[in-house]
């Protein structure tokens, strides 16, 4: 992410081995997926504070998620081993 000076913040969820950073919404919250080293993949909000937030899906092993609104609500693909859905994370699920 970019400041208003132009500076860059630089973040990852703890015990990543990969961040992709998939969507931001006006309020300058962040979603979007992360691995770590048990192959598995974990979607993550990073709220405009700096807190990040890992989630997945239950039942899933790889989560993607790709879009955020204004409410904080996320949407994106959740994976296990044989098939794929998509979901909605609400707000309130925090």
């Amino acid at each position: 992410m970019r400041k208003a000076d132009g500076s860059f913040i630089n973040f990852d969820p703890a015990g990543s081995t990969y961040t992709y950073p998939a969507g931001i919404n006006s309020e300058g919250d962040v979603t979007g997926d992360y691995g770590h080293a048990a192959n598995l993949t974990h979607g993550f909000i990073r709220r405009h504070s700096g807190e990040i937030k890992s989630f997945d899906p239950p039942g899933s092993l790889y989560t993607y998620p790709n879009a955020i609104n204004g409410s904080g609500e996320v949407t994106g693909q959740a994976c296990d081993t044989s098939v794929c859905n998509g979901f909605v994370r609400l707000n309130n699920e925090d």
